[in-house]
């Protein structure tokens, strides 16, 4: 039966059926009925939908008629955004629905973003050209009759099917863009997309989480993403990270629009992962997949085809609603399916076994998609047999036929023959002997334990142009290495003759080999005789080298290859080495991106004209990598003169805009800065996340506020608590005696942490790209600066944001506000820094480009960085690694890094020395981490870290002591975490006598609790979260916070418990403080608490 899992903010049915009353006893039917049409006539059924001239809001609100849909309403005129602000939060849709002023001229979106754009308001002076920039293949625009746009010659008029009183358009899709249907792109095994326009990775398109791959060791959390028709499909572990023991994985098939991200749906697929192919296996291990997993899901056009489960038949389902259409009788057991020239081929196990030698023998049928008619059966036939680890892991086995399929025939290899079988019958029209597993030298003694157990004789098949090269591969006999050499056969596609055979290689890391078709050419790596480090481009008739690329600069680096397969479009081939390095198939010039990195056994999708790139579970240099899914495009080459114009925007002096309390705050200083104040996030730019101000241990609920949704954690100063209300793009601040809300400030976007509180003053951040200065007292606008060089929109976790969102911690030192914008160094053009005065917005100095823009060498580890919150001592401003100059925003230093692998455990990263900074040593008095402030996953293998050595997922810290919430204790492999058994750690270090080389710890306390916030206020350290339980029918409900959580008081001196507190809701991430001798938390469920003497409740 069809389940719909939803988004994060669910539309239940009886908030939809709320609405839905609402609408129609206000006179909102219109605008409903209006929609409904709209979508009806337009067949968007999901993705972001804009609005353009979207006046009171109403149909703009009435346009998000399901959760795939995330809509945005432009206007030029201030009131009415404002108007259609208040009519949406009135719904309880502000967020996925919202609303911002532009200038009537240019679309702030990036290119091919949208779905749908409706054009109903007067005064919208858009080009037809920005139109179809903004518009992704295949959107529709709507022109309500007497709008009219100019030069829409970029645009498909559409008469048929345009709604009454509306003129629709389409945006064509281009034959330059390409999907990615199969595992290797398509049923003939060739691992290469003909799509142009995908190039070096130079823009965010769109964000998802979840942020990390669940875990390095364990099976990996991705088995496949295809893409056909403007979505993206893929089966992954939502699982919490590094967890082992008796937490089972949490696997889900996704869909999103390929080019802007929205959730479209999501069903379970049951049966799937470690617990399901090798239940006798611990879970760590490291390549439990079974090799031909990713062969199990397919898209084509508006259709996909997948096993949802292990052992479960092949189910057809709608692309566009994720409904079953049909499941396929007869086809349990199926490794994998094949869509080629209208008809589905499946390999199909005979029997599920277990024996690891006997793999049961498989079948090869030939199935009508549409009725679901088996049209012929061919086999059974022998199962390859796996000698690598995969194949020795207890895995149960379902057999292996590799097939790939090209011109008529469907082509199978088994562990001795290559066979070709028509398409229209499945007769064998050839059958060759493959040829063997050759041992050097002819000694099979030679071969190492270590070869033997990582080799595969599973070889690579593909068909191009009439001719089947298959790549058999030889048994190593050393120490595993990247690259394998192989014997290349190429035979006739008709008969079998063997045309040629060439002995190559393949540079890759436990995955199957490599071959490409490209540009008329067969392209492989050089065997060592013949140059161990170049690309061949092959004739394809006669095995000749036509061309090659030396590759030795990215393929002579320390590392291994990754552990995934290569790809190509028809300009780059896309090598694994070090992360995804771009290899110029015309004249041989490299890109190297160590800050990307593909996902173990998958890797990378190039398909859309962008690069996808899931999620991985590496930590060799977190300060630079992306942790996600995300989608990037090249370089912008937008045809729209309007876009090229606001390349040179405003000066700092016009991004800037002044409020009505401009110019009435008092200037001179607050005659007190009150110690007992937490007037930032972690209290202060060290990010302490400690106060002088004890807090009694024994506490009671003092008051709660009920905001709603998903909030930010507080801050506290004179007398205020305030925070960010994340989905409603507000900054909140309530009385602190009684929870009152006395003000709400809207903004355009979402904040990530809270806002900062400075004399008279809130400074916030935020994901539009611009910082908020608020008057304290009521909330009025001071000024407002736009950080972001220009407005151009993204995507990110199915909200708008823009290219360069803005932190909410705004960091205040010296009088000096200090301000970035941007995502990463190597994306939009960097990471933008400033220096602004708090009471005007004067920007007193700033830095265009940060750092590093483009990787310049390939074992460079150091070069650029990943946005993260600014922290400072005083006389240095860090983020990540990097120390920068407070006057002058220069780099100054580099943090050292070392690595947590247990091959190269401590040792300093490499080539440091080339950037000619000085480099820190091991022990540094402020608090960082490779994954950022904000990373709320506890991934295992990166954590804070403070003084060199306190590896803690939580830390706070004054300047004699230091505590840290430990879930392991280290950060290298085989980092697990069991849960329900003996507790995490909580941990209380002596800071003053420890050293670089050994860390003083003063106690360990084992707590059964997973906490999410910490806070040290005095002789007290506060400990929150959800408790350490494992309830066996719902094994994941202490995760998500279904069995409530605790508050632990615990003494710093010694780490005793002194009191413990239930709670109904974990807190946010970091959402708990102290201050004026109360404890102020914010919770998942949407609430504000006071812990202190009194009780009271308030309600909004």
């Amino acid at each position: 039966m069809f389940r719909f899992i939803s988004s994060r903010r669910p539309i239940t049915s009886v908030i939809l059926g709320l609405v839905f009353v609402l609408h129609t006893q206000t006179g909102y039917a219109d605008e409903q009925q209006q929609a409904r049409q709209i979508l009806d006539a337009t067949g968007v059924q999901g993705g972001l939908i804009v609005h353009l001239g979207c006046g009171d809001g109403k149909l703009t609100a009435a346009l998000r008629t399901t959760e795939s849909h995330v809509v945005q309403g432009l206007d030029t005129d201030e009131e009415n955004v404002a108007g259609a602000r208040e009519h949406i939060r009135k719904l309880g849709l502000y967020g996925p629905v919202s609303v911002a002023r532009f200038n009537g001229e240019r679309l702030p979106y990036a290119d091919n973003l949208a779905n749908l754009i409706v054009v109903s308001g007067v005064g919208v002076q858009v080009s037809g050209d920005e139109v179809a920039r903004v518009l992704a293949p295949g959107g529709v625009a709507l022109l309500k009759h007497g709008v009219e746009i100019p030069d829409t010659r970029n645009l498909t008029p559409e008469t048929s099917s345009s709604p009454p009183g509306w003129t629709k358009f389409t945006s064509p899709r281009p034959d330059t863009i390409d999907d990615w249907t199969h595992w290797l792109h398509a049923a003939d095994g060739n691992p290469v997309s003909s799509d142009t326009v995908v190039d070096l990775p130079r823009r965010v398109q769109w964000f998802a989480k979840p942020t990390w791959s669940r875990s390095h060791e364990k099976s990996p959390s991705l088995t496949g993403m295809v893409s056909a028709r403007g979505r993206v499909f893929y089966i992954s572990d939502e699982g919490p990270a590094s967890i082992g023991g008796p937490v089972p994985d949490k696997w889900r098939l996704v869909a999103r629009d390929a080019f802007n991200g929205v959730l479209l749906w999501k069903r379970p697929v049951p049966d799937w992962g470690w617990q399901a192919w090798s239940p006798k296996q611990p879970m760590n291990l490291r390549w439990g997949n079974p090799r031909f997993i990713h062969r199990r899901l397919v898209a084509v056009e508006d259709r996909v085809y997948v096993t949802l489960g292990y052992s479960a038949p092949v189910t057809a389902m709608d692309a566009a609603t994720g409904k079953t259409i049909r499941v396929y009788e007869d086809t349990e057991n199926t490794s994998e399916i094949l869509y080629h020239d209208g008809l589905l081929v499946f390999s199909v196990a005979t029997e599920l076994k277990t024996e690891i030698k006997n793999a049961p023998p498989l079948k090869v049928l030939a199935i009508d998609p549409s009725s679901g008619k088996q049209l012929w059966e061919a086999g059974p036939f022998p199962s390859l047999y796996d000698l690598g680890e995969r194949g020795k892991s207890n895995v149960l086995k379902q057999g292996r036929l590799m097939i790939a399929a090209g011109g008529d025939h469907v082509y199978c290899v088994t562990e001795k023959e290559i066979l070709a079988l028509g398409l229209d019958d499945g007769r064998a029209a050839w059958t060759v002997v493959r040829p063997p597993a050759v041992l050097p030298r002819g000694d099979s003694k030679k071969v190492s334990a270590a070869a033997k157990k990582m080799f595969t004789n599973l070889g690579s098949v593909m068909y191009h142009d009439g001719r089947v090269y298959f790549a058999q591969p030889y048994v190593p006999t050393g120490k595993l290495v990247n690259s394998s050499r192989m014997t290349l056969v190429c035979l006739s596609a008709e008969t079998g003759e063997e045309e040629w055979r060439k002995i190559c290689a393949d540079w890759s890391y436990t995955t199957n080999l490599n071959v490409y078709a490209i540009r008329g050419m067969i392209w492989a790596h050089a065997d060592a005789k013949e140059g161990q480090y170049d690309f061949l481009g092959l004739d394809p008739a006669t095995g000749e080298v036509k061309i090659k690329h030396n590759l030795a600069s990215i393929l002579t680096t320390r590392h291994h290859h990754r552990c995934y397969r290569n790809r190509a479009t028809e300009k780059f081939l896309l090598v694994g080495k070090e992360g995804v390095e771009y290899v110029n198939l015309e004249d041989g010039a490299i890109h190297p991106h160590r800050w990307l990195r593909g996902m173990c056994l998958y890797g990378v999708m190039p398909a859309n004209g962008l690069l996808y790139v899931p999620p991985q579970a590496c930590s060799c240099n977190p300060m630079t990598m992306l942790q996600g899914y995300w989608a990037l495009a090249a370089a912008g080459k937008s045809k729209s003169r309007t876009v090229e114009e606001s390349k040179s925007e405003q000066g700092a002096e016009d991004r800037l805009e002044r409020g009505p309390a401009y110019g009435q705050i008092d200037n001179r200083k607050s005659a007190i800065e009150n110690p007992h104040d937490w007037p930032m996030y972690r209290r202060d730019p060290l990010r302490s996340g400690a106060t002088d101000t004890t807090v009694p241990a024994r506490l009671r609920e003092r008051w709660q506020t009920t905001i709603g949704g998903r909030l930010t954690g507080p801050v506290a100063a004179g007398g205020r608590v305030y925070l960010g209300s994340r989905d409603t793009h507000e900054v909140v601040a309530l009385d602190a005696t009684d929870g009152t809300v006395v003000w709400r400030y809207g903004m355009r976007g979402d904040m990530d942490t809270p806002p900062t509180v400075y004399q008279g003053m809130v400074l916030a951040g935020c994901s539009d790209g611009w910082v908020y200065c608020l008057r304290v007292s009521d909330g009025s606008l001071i000024w407002r600066f736009r950080a972001a060089p220009l407005e151009r929109y993204v995507v990110a976790e199915d909200r708008l944001e823009s290219a360069w969102p803005v932190h909410g911690s705004v960091l205040i030192l010296n009088d000096i506000a200090y301000v970035t914008a941007g995502r990463s160094s190597f994306l939009d053009g960097g990471i933008r820094f400033y220096m602004l005065r708090p009471r005007t917005g004067e920007v007193l100095n700033e830095k265009e480009k940060t750092l590093f823009t483009e990787q310049t060498d390939q074992e460079a580890f150091y070069e650029g960085v990943t946005s993260d919150l600014l922290a400072s001592d005083g006389d240095a401003l860090f983020m990540r690694h990097l120390h920068m100059d407070p006057k002058t925003l220069e780099l100054t230093r580099l943090g050292w890094w070392g690595f947590t692998g247990p091959e190269a455990k401590g040792r300093d990263y490499p080539y440091l020395e080339r950037h000619g900074l000085p480099v820190s040593d091991k022990r540094y008095t402020y608090l960082r981490s490779g994954q950022g402030f904000l990373d709320d996953s506890l991934y295992g293998r990166t954590q804070f870290h403070l003084d060199g050595g306190e590896a803690c997922h939580l830390l706070c810290f004054n300047r004699q002591r230091s505590y840290g919430f430990q879930m392991s204790t280290h950060a290298g492999h085989f980092v697990f975490f069991t849960p329900g058994d003996k507790g995490y750690s909580i941990l209380g270090f002596d800071r003053e006598r420890s050293t670089e080389k050994k860390i003083k710890a003063l106690w360990q306390q084992k707590l059964p609790l997973r906490a999410r916030a910490m806070v040290l206020a005095g002789e007290n350290l506060f400990v929150s979260g959800v408790p350490d339980r494992i309830v066996p029918d719902d094994p994941l409900a202490s995760f998500e916070g279904r069995l409530g959580a605790e508050l632990h008081a615990l003494s710093a001196s010694d780490g005793t418990t002194l009191s413990k507190t239930p709670l109904d809701s974990p807190p946010v991430f970091d959402g708990l403080i102290a201050a004026g001798r109360q404890l102020f938390m914010t919770t998942q469920d949407g609430r504000v608490m006071c812990m202190g003497i009194e009780k009271r409740n308030k309600e909004l």
